[in-house]
């Protein structure tokens, strides 16, 4: 087995040899859509397709291409689902990133390719809808004109839209992969069977959502331990640090992150705090972002050791995680060097925190849904999550902020 940087370089030597041509980008993004596939395509029909006819027939070149769609099988096994580092979507420069040159379009279509091998016919009606939705969302990501068509459906503001979905997109993906090739293939016999269930889930799953009185906590509890009896026993055990990747548990985590919320509610904030560390625990790359609330709820009750050792895990530069870090600084050392340092990385990150924080800007009732960092809504996100009251925890904290 040759190093991955010289198995990418054969594989674009052997690449340059062929009729088709392909980037690198859009040969690794071809193989991922060959691993969504529900059957195993083999290597004699994919290279045709791939790359043309080939007209240099090298031994090591050829090795190299194959040791890099097998790499890219085994991650899939193992739910290691990730796009190139260079397939970004720029916050400052949105079109060129979708300009027929970078990668990220390149990627998707070489995805959106290897996906034809899929059989439509053999597909139940809820994996073909899976599909028309994977392929829409990357063709979104292939051109300018692709992204303000699709993503204007979802939002006024398409460059949010897009950044938005380009978050969720690996996730999207290893929800596909599972459905096509790891999910169960009899649901025709329980579709009827299940209707009742599912809409009865989707009701007491909003009541849960958006209430908190007794009767919507003791729903609560039932949903927990119900989702937790159809898991079994070790799934806790068996999934310990990817939690999220297995999207029948997701259900599970989101309860129990509801329930932190209402407990932090109630006043039980060293109960919510417990619980939320639990969900890191089981899944520490925190899909959910509970650290965010989490550090906050840790910051009113002073917990500082445990504030530390949550701003060092995860090492970010966001607006929740600045403020926090601010917070800690300055319960720490008052208005010293370094935490007004990190007050003026703060204001920089959303200039509009501040004001709300400090009552100049008023507090719609609606939350948002989603946010952008440095915009409004992110600053609203962070409120939401009991940014008041953590800046009100620590005197003096709310007079230091509107200090130049």
């Amino acid at each position: 087995m040759i190093s991955p940087q010289k198995a990418r370089l054969q594989t674009i030597k052997f690449s340059s040899f062929s009729s088709l041509k392909p980037d690198y980008y859009f040969i690794q993004g071809y193989f991922m859509g060959l691993a969504c596939s529900p059957e195993l395509i083999v290597p004699s029909l994919w290279m045709e397709d791939l790359f043309g006819d080939i007209v240099l027939d090298n031994e090591e070149q050829m090795q190299a291409v194959l040791q890099i769609y097998t790499s890219q099988m085994d991650d899939v096994m193992e739910m290691k689902i990730k796009l190139p580092a260079k397939c970004v979507l720029s916050k400052t420069d949105f079109k060129s990133s979708l300009s027929p040159e970078s990668a990220l379009p390149s990627w998707c279509l070489g995805m959106i390719k290897s996906l034809n091998f899929i059989d439509v016919q053999l597909l139940s009606a809820r994996h073909k809808d899976d599909l028309l939705v994977i392929k829409e969302t990357l063709t979104a990501f292939t051109s300018i004109k692709n992204a303000k068509h699709i993503f204007s459906k979802q939002n006024d503001d398409y460059e949010l839209a897009g950044h938005r979905m380009k978050r969720l997109l690996t996730t999207l993906i290893a929800d596909f992969i599972h459905e096509m090739r790891f999910a169960g293939e009899d649901e025709g016999a329980q579709e009827e069977e299940s209707k009742v269930d599912e809409q009865a889930f989707r009701e007491i799953t909003q009541i849960i959502m958006h209430q908190s009185d007794d009767n919507a906590c003791r729903l609560l509890e039932e949903m927990i331990s119900f989702q937790a009896a159809q898991l079994g026993p070790d799934f806790e055990k068996n999934n310990l640090g990817q939690m999220w990747l297995n999207p029948e548990i997701r259900p599970y985590m989101v309860l129990r992150a509801r329930r932190a919320q209402i407990n932090f509610e109630k006043g039980l904030i060293d109960p919510a705090i417990k619980e939320l560390q639990e969900l890191i625990e089981l899944n520490p790359n925190d899909n959910q972002a509970n650290r965010y609330p989490l550090v906050n709820y840790l910051i009113i009750k002073q917990r500082w050791s445990e504030v530390e050792g949550l701003l060092n895990l995860y090492e970010e530069r966001s607006t929740f995680m600045l403020a926090a870090q601010a917070l800690m600084l300055f319960a720490q050392s008052g208005d010293s060097k370094e935490s007004k340092q990190i007050k003026r990385q703060l204001k920089k990150s959303n200039k509009h925190l501040e004001k709300y924080l400090t009552g100049q800007s008023k507090i719609p009732k609606q939350v948002p849904q989603a946010y952008q960092s440095g915009d409004k809504s992110e600053a609203l996100t962070y409120i939401n999550l009991a940014g008041k009251e953590t800046w009100r925890a620590v005197d003096g904290a709310l007079f230091w902020l509107r200090r130049k």
